[in-house]
């Protein structure tokens, strides 16, 4: 048997062994501070184990005789994971008699004890304290009475605060509570869980909040350099993918009786101002109206690396091309503005910038590439097809990243707008 000495020497040494690529070594070596260590607990186990449980349940007993019925119950557990734990080293510990009922007992007194702790902060209004006292009841094993009685009172005192949030005109905080209770396991057909459902639907009627979406537009100089169908598609995934993916309290008007109506209006991004974009707001029902610029855009190329290669023609002339590396990298800067119908003064503006980057690899060649014999790996770096899908792949995360971005951004202005 090891002694506590070797087994640290040789699981200190375990990683030098490693490091010198003595492998076999290594594991032996650590194998063997295992087996060690399991030796040493096991014989722990077994000359001490009995005592600890001893010392456990006298700690228990003082506990309860003091009226700690929680901490009574706890050191029950205790002991029931030193059994456990003897049991995985191969040690099996003997339980006093009636420890069973005994610990029973203590675990039903534990219960009432939360319980009675939840009711006392009930009528105090600590809502957040009732609800850990009822949900620590699943920590001693409660018969399915017990459970159902904690479940009942849990329900209703979450439900209690959300109807004080609501009533205090917090509307998130309300639905959010209200929906604590519609996913706790048990019947929905419960009083409970009917009264929470109408608290979190009249949360988001009262504190919904509905915004118009104008097109995004650009300035002439970053039209220039954007990708061709940018704008269309950024409009299409903001518009169809991510105003479907809001939070409840967050509805996007109709974008076509949006557009309609700035067209009526002869809108366009060039002449457009606050007061008449809130007119249009006001007459589709808006709370708020965003409006999008794209100020600029860039598409660099970074990092190059170029080398030249030994080529043969197929006619067999020697010939060489260049193999290019480097980053192509996408940039955007975006204002956005967060125009308030009702109040103008609340107005939030944002200026954003989104990246993307890619690595490349493309081979360049002076003549025609087709004249080169080639292996199949070096074909792909000159086929343009391939290389047009590397870049309209990048495209689309960008795409993806900026429209994220913008929903995020916008998303989380509104809601910190909302009681």
């Amino acid at each position: 048997m090891l002694s506590c000495v070797s087994n640290k020497r040789a699981l200190e040494e375990t990683p030098g062994f490693a490091a010198r690529q003595h492998y076999i070594e290594a594991a032996q070596r650590y194998n063997q501070a295992v087996r060690g260590q399991f030796v040493q607990t096991r014989e722990h186990f077994a000359t001490h184990g009995a005592d600890l449980i001893y010392q456990h349940l006298l700690e228990a007993e003082e506990q309860s005789a003091s009226g700690a019925h929680v901490p009574s119950a706890n050191h029950y557990r205790a002991a029931d994971a030193l059994v456990l734990d003897a049991a995985k080293v191969g040690v099996s510990l003997d339980l006093p008699d009636r420890y069973s009922q005994r610990r029973r007992a203590a675990f039903d007194r534990a219960i009432e004890e939360r319980m009675h702790g939840g009711r006392t902060a009930d009528v105090d209004k600590r809502w957040a304290e009732a609800i850990q006292c009822y949900e620590d009841v699943a920590t001693y094993e409660p018969s399915p009475r017990q459970t159902a009685l904690a479940l009942g009172a849990q329900v209703r005192s979450t439900t209690q605060w959300a109807d004080d949030e609501l009533a205090a005109g917090r509307y998130r905080n309300a639905a959010e509570r209200a929906s604590e209770v519609l996913a706790l396991r048990g019947s929905a057909k419960g009083h409970g869980f009917a009264r929470a459902m109408r608290i979190r639907q009249e949360a988001i009627a009262r504190g919904s909040v509905y915004v118009a979406m104008a097109p995004v537009w650009t300035s002439d100089s970053a039209a220039a350099r954007l990708p061709w169908g940018f704008v269309s598609a950024l409009n299409d995934e903001l518009e169809l993918h991510h105003a479907t993916q809001l939070d409840a309290f967050i509805n996007i008007i109709d974008p076509i009786s949006v557009r309609r109506q700035l067209r009526q209006r002869g809108w366009s991004p060039s002449d457009s101002t606050r007061q008449a974009t809130t007119h249009v707001g006001r007459e589709v029902g808006a709370d708020y109206v965003l409006r999008c610029e794209i100020v600029d855009f860039e598409d660099r190329r970074t990092h190059l690396y170029a080398e030249e290669r030994a080529a043969q023609t197929k006619s067999g002339r020697r010939t060489t091309y260049v193999l290019q590396t480097g980053d192509r990298l996408l940039e955007l800067k975006a204002i956005y503005e967060l125009i308030d119908v009702r109040d103008p003064s609340r107005n939030q503006r944002r200026t954003v910038e989104i990246s993307a980057s890619d690595r490349f690899t493309r081979g360049v060649y002076g003549g025609d590439p087709g004249e080169l014999r080639l292996s199949r790996s070096e074909q792909r770096l000159f086929d343009a097809r391939l290389q047009r899908d590397y870049e309209l792949e990048l495209e689309h995360t960008f795409l993806e990243k900026t429209s994220d971005r913008l929903a995020r951004d916008v998303h989380d202005d509104i809601v910190n707008g909302i009681p």
